[in-house]
């Protein structure tokens, strides 16, 4: 996620179908931590509680499902209705068998939207 610049990263099967996302608050809240700034105090003591819960927790332990998607052949209006939908920032794009294809960023969608035409 930190690489990716990434909040919240969409979760996929061995067949690339989306069950669901994973995001730094499931994360946090899977840790026990209520704040990013009291899991960076526990880090900072080298808790060794968090050495193992990173290594025995699985994604689908603490992913958000259903994933908020959005269909390869959509519209505008349908990126509209779903970042309206949730807070976040990415949203993955399925085919038709709900398959990973991509990802739109908000911030995609609003570059690429003609504003001087509406405003």
């Amino acid at each position: 996620m930190a690489l990716m610049h990434a909040h919240t990263l969409p979760v996929v099967d061995e067949n690339g179908l989306v069950l669901g996302d994973v995001s730094e608050w499931n994360f946090l809240q899977g840790y026990g931590a209520d704040t990013f700034f009291s899991l960076i105090f526990r880090l900072m003591a080298h808790d060794q509680r968090f050495i193992d819960y990173c290594e025995r927790t699985l994604v689908r332990e603490i992913m958000t499902q259903p994933a908020i998607t959005l269909p390869e052949q959509g519209t505008f209006a349908d990126i509209a209705r779903a970042f309206h939908q949730v807070e976040e920032k990415r949203l993955p794009v399925v085919d038709a068998q709900n398959h990973l294809v991509g990802v739109v960023m908000r911030r995609d969608f609003l570059e690429r939207f003609h504003w001087e035409e509406w405003l």
